[in-house]
């Protein structure tokens, strides 16, 4: 008789840990994001941890040149995202999708493409 408690109690452990590993929200431990840019200049790429509160120091530092697409990475420290900070010559660009660290930085999920365009420093960028 004791066997069949035991069971019941084992299935039901099973089943609620494989629902609360389905229900929970999955984040990229080590997101991914593609740079398109198709502006006229290369572009420096500060990239923070997804759990990055301050975006102080950067994790990465990249250049992307003109006409060329890449892929990046961060942890993202179960945020499933990076941020980033697009500049030209020293000087922030695309700050219009700023929406972290104080409007500084961009969030930037996992398998998202951010897009630069423009010319002689006009710049205008789209988060996919």
């Amino acid at each position: 008789m004791r066997s069949k408690p035991l069971t019941t109690l084992a299935a039901t452990i099973a089943i609620g840990l494989g629902f609360a590993l389905t229900a929970s929200p999955s984040a990229e431990a080590s997101p991914r994001f593609t740079v398109v840019n198709e502006a006229d200049a290369s572009i420096k790429i500060l990239i923070f941890n997804g759990d990055d509160s301050s975006c102080d120091i950067y994790a990465k530092k990249k250049t992307i040149s003109s006409g060329k697409t890449e892929t990046y990475g961060c942890t993202g420290n179960g945020k499933g995202r990076c941020k980033i900070v697009l500049r030209d010559d020293g000087r922030d660009i695309c700050t219009k999708l700023g929406d972290t660290c104080g409007e500084y930085a961009i969030k930037v999920e996992g398998k998202s493409t951010v897009k630069i365009t423009g010319k002689d420093g006009q710049y205008k960028c789209a988060l996919s």
